[in-house]
């Protein structure tokens, strides 16, 4: 699997783009994962293996708990309902020292959004282990925390997903017609693994609204959508 790069959790709450940009169509998706190695690389989250145990987070004796499915998560998840994001016990409704809600259950709200369901529970599930500290919730650790969390999640998403590998190709293609032949199409479909039909679509809109080079559309599209 491609790089994370997780700066994109807290970064697409103030970004936007305007201008003109390469547009394709959309269309239908799917899913897939396997247990295995989870690795990050931005705020603070170690590399290791996720297991029934958990996933270390550097900086803290915190540890956020994890289970290996051992097959791929089902795309369509149990039916759990978005209210959950706004009812995990181990965080406030609203962090002292900004006035607003953890990242977590931000996170949590847009992930709902652009995710198939089964990845969304598994994140959501993950959030819920985090441990109650304010360091973790709202504070030094919560970064971290998040990170580890989209790890896992991702972790168990498969790199095959036919919606995104088509849309990505085609997003390509249209940058290399307009001149700029840069998209970075691996790192389009292996982000865009986990995500719905919606959440590619939402990709999609913001790639044919941004005025960026095609060497940071991808980038900065799943930034803001995720």
């Amino acid at each position: 699997m491609l790089t994370r790069r997780h700066a994109f959790l807290l970064s697409f709450l103030g970004l936007a783009v305007s201008g003109p940009g390469c547009v394709i169509t959309t269309g239908a998706g799917g899913y897939g994962g396997t247990s295995g190695v989870t690795s990050g690389t931005g705020n603070g989250v170690t590399s290791g293996t996720t297991s029934a145990v958990g996933t270390g987070v550097t900086g803290s004796t915190s540890t956020v708990a994890t289970t290996g499915t051992g097959a791929c998560t089902p795309q369509t998840g149990t039916g759990k309902s978005e209210s959950a994001c706004d009812n995990m016990p181990n965080f406030p409704k609203m962090c002292a020292a900004t006035g607003g809600a953890p990242d977590a259950v931000t996170v949590c709200h847009n992930a709902f959004q652009v995710l198939y369901p089964g990845q969304w529970e598994e994140l959501e599930a993950c959030f819920e282990a985090i441990p109650a500290t304010t360091d973790d919730t709202c504070g030094s650790l919560a970064s971290g925390d998040i990170n580890t969390c989209v790890n896992q999640m991702y972790a168990h998403a498969c790199t095959a997903n036919p919606n995104a590998a088509t849309k990505c190709t085609a997003q390509a293609q249209a940058c290399a017609t307009s001149g700029d032949p840069n998209f970075a199409t691996a790192q389009c479909q292996s982000d865009l693994a986990p995500f719905s039909d919606a959440g590619i679509n939402a990709f999609l809109s913001c790639a044919g609204g941004s005025n960026a080079t095609c060497a940071n559309l991808e980038s900065q599209c799943y930034n803001q959508v995720f």
